[in-house]
């Protein structure tokens, strides 16, 4: 049998990497029988996975999933350090939210939101961020973390969400949790989670900076963004600007299409 040389100090580094990887195989990895595997539809991210852990390993497709790439890792030394830091076989209801860094937690937390969360924007054009989990452990560890950044949420009961898995719609078999994130809750959430990204799903980037640019496209710096608990209509030039615009409406500040 072949053996592959596997760049184990990409997990044993305990850097950015290590704990954006951990999040992303504690949601959408598996373990068994000694080997670690990842599936997902998004190609890319298998690839460069790959490419960072063993660049001559094959990448397989999977026959039930057909737009799905599936990334195995034969490593004993690798499936060890997954288990001490609590991703475990038979992980989806019990997998406890571990012990991280705080310098890398926000690396952990986008891991999660690439493997078992989404972003996006409803039809009224707010932006939200969702993660959705079977293990109550977890989605409260997510939950203290969100809280630790100054962001309120609540855990929902979803016992039977539909939701598109590897490309086909899946009704859930179990109790499901999830926190939800919108407006600037999200855009504030989002901004912990991609700063110094250096590895992440390009699709939910892409996602992201359009909320960015939605947020800040009334003139609004970042800094100010994240200062707001609401984010108001528009930024005014000047105190003169808001005072006539109050002496127009009569005292009111519902403004126009044309003075937003």
């Amino acid at each position: 049998m072949f053996k592959y040389s596997y760049n184990k100090e990409v997990f044993l580094n305990e850097d950015d990497i290590s704990y954006y990887l951990l999040g992303l195989y504690i949601t959408d990895g598996n373990l068994h029988n000694g080997a670690v595997s990842l599936l997902s539809i998004d190609n890319e991210i298998i690839e460069k996975i790959r490419d960072l852990i063993c660049p001559e390993k094959t990448i397989y497709s999977v026959k039930s999933y057909p737009k799905a790439k599936r990334f195995r890792i034969h490593n004993k030394e690798i499936y060890n350090w997954f288990i001490k830091h609590g991703c475990v076989p038979n992980k989806t209801k019990i997998v406890e939210f571990p012990n991280i860094p705080q310098k890398y937690i926000s690396h952990f937390m986008r891991g999660l939101i690439d493997g078992d969360g989404s972003i996006g924007f409803y039809k009224n054009s707010r932006s939200f961020v969702r993660f959705d989990s079977a293990s109550l452990s977890l989605i409260t560890g997510f939950l203290n973390q969100c809280d630790l950044w100054g962001i309120k949420a609540k855990i929902a009961q979803t016992p039977w969400i539909e939701t598109v898995i590897l490309g086909k719609r899946t009704a859930s078999t179990t109790q499901m949790y999830r926190v939800a994130l919108s407006g600037l809750k999200a855009y504030k959430f989002l901004k912990f989670i991609y700063s110094g990204d250096r590895l992440s799903f390009s699709r939910k980037k892409k996602t992201t900076i359009d909320i960015f640019n939605f947020i800040e496209r009334n003139g609004f710096s970042e800094e100010e963004c994240l200062s707001f608990d609401r984010l108001p209509p528009k930024k005014w030039k000047s105190d003169q600007e808001l005072i006539e615009c109050f002496t127009r409406h009569k005292g009111s500040l519902v403004l126009s299409g044309r003075e937003l």
